[in-house]
């Protein structure tokens, strides 16, 4: 089997898990503050679209939702030789949430590191 690798992130947000929760599974939300178009239909097995204006596009599948603590949905994104995942935690801290997000399932050769690196970007 290929070796593959993941990206990590965690991010403290100045709000509640539901609020996140709202702005990483709402189509309008995600263009307030991601990409240039979204399309999403947050149910598991619903598709996630997004476009930015510089060319790039994904498209996806979500997999898990459970409101205000998870959201897991595939990513493929333009030119990209793999379909890989995003693991998005929220976790109240206070009045406020801490976001850990995941994204695995890159290929871990040179190949991909251009790929990895404009995600991570």
């Amino acid at each position: 089997m290929d070796s593959t690798t993941e990206l990590v992130f965690t991010q403290e947000i100045e709000a509640a898990p539901t609020a996140v929760y709202y702005a990483v599974t709402n189509g309008a939300a995600m263009r307030e503050w991601l990409s240039t178009s979204s399309q999403v239909s947050a149910r598991v097995g619903g598709r996630i679209y997004l476009y930015w204006q510089q060319g790039y596009y994904t498209c996806g599948e979500f997999k898990e939702l459970v409101p205000a603590e998870k959201v897991v949905y595939s990513w493929q994104g333009r030119h990209e030789p793999v379909v890989s995942t995003v693991t998005m935690t929220l976790s109240a801290r206070g009045d406020k949430t801490e976001l850990s997000l995941v994204h695995a399932g890159f290929p871990a050769g040179d190949e991909a590191s251009e790929m990895r690196q404009s995600i991570q970007d």
